[in-house]
Parts: C-alpha cells; structure tokens; sequence
C-alpha cells in the first residue's frame, strides 16, 4: 500500500546576519527589503507546510478509524462465535 503521506525537509534557515547579530543602528533600506522578503518566503513556505501537516493528520485520522472499526469487526466476530459455539 503506497503512503498518502508527504516526507518533509529540513526546514530552510534564513542567511541573514540581521536575524543572528542585530545591529544597534537603523540599517539600510535594501537590507530590510531583503531581510523582509525572506521573511515573507518563509511564511509562505511554512504556511505550505503547515497544510500538508494538516493532510496528514487527516489521513492519519481516517487510518485510526479503519483499523479501530476492522478490530470491532473482528471483536463481534470472535465473540458471535465463541456465543455459537457455548449454546450448541
């Protein structure tokens, strides 16, 4: 059975020395257009993986409740027949 689960990577860090070593003064206008939209890049990208979490869930959901009915399944079973079996 093929896994309906996505694999992840490790996720991405941002090069910037703004976020490690903050300066004290106000920097430069292209250093914070650059430092903004790297930021912007990685909330999209982990918007992107917080939704195919969530799908996983789901399915990890949905295989829990399978499992859990074919185990009553065969818990009725097992016991119509040891039922059958003690009233003949």
């Amino acid at each position: 059975m093929l896994s309906k689960l996505f694999t992840y990577s490790q996720p991405t860090t941002i090069g910037s020395v703004l976020i490690q070593n903050p300066p004290n003064m106000v920097l430069p206008m292209d250093d914070l257009d650059t430092l903004y939209n790297d930021l912007k890049l990685l909330q999209q990208k982990s918007m992107e993986w917080a939704k195919r979490v969530g799908e996983d869930l789901k399915t990890l959901d949905k295989s829990m409740c399978h499992m859990k009915e074919k185990v009553r399944g065969k818990a009725k079973a097992v016991e119509k027949a040891n039922w059958e079996c003690c009233c003949m």
